[in-house]
Parts: structure tokens; sequence; C-alpha cells
């Protein structure tokens, strides 16, 4: 995402605090919609380029 790392932190953590979908645009405008519930972990921030994957446990 094009977002700042501040921006996504309080995204994620809004949609943690009140169990709603966290939602980011990647860098190519594509919408990205997770269930706060089916996160794992993010990494936030970092100049690394990850994949990120989810997945049933």
């Amino acid at each position: 995402t094009e977002q700042s790392a501040d921006e996504v932190n309080t995204a994620i953590a809004d949609a943690v605090e009140n169990g709603k979908t966290i939602n980011l645009t990647d860098d190519k405008g594509r919408r990205i919609v997770v269930p706060a519930g089916s996160l794992g972990y993010a990494i936030i921030g970092s100049e690394t380029k990850h994949a990120v994957g989810f997945g049933n446990l």
C-alpha cells in the first residue's frame, strides 16, 4: 500500500477493536479487504516487500 505505516496501523487497530474488516488499497489500486478476526499478524513499515497469505487453522 502507499499508505503510511501510521495509517495502516490505525486501520488495523480500529478494525480489530471494533470487529470490522481491514480495508486497504495496494500500490496498483486493488482493494484488499480482510476480516479483522482472520488476521494473524501484520508487518507494518518494512522496507522489504513481503507476500501475505491467509489460511484456515
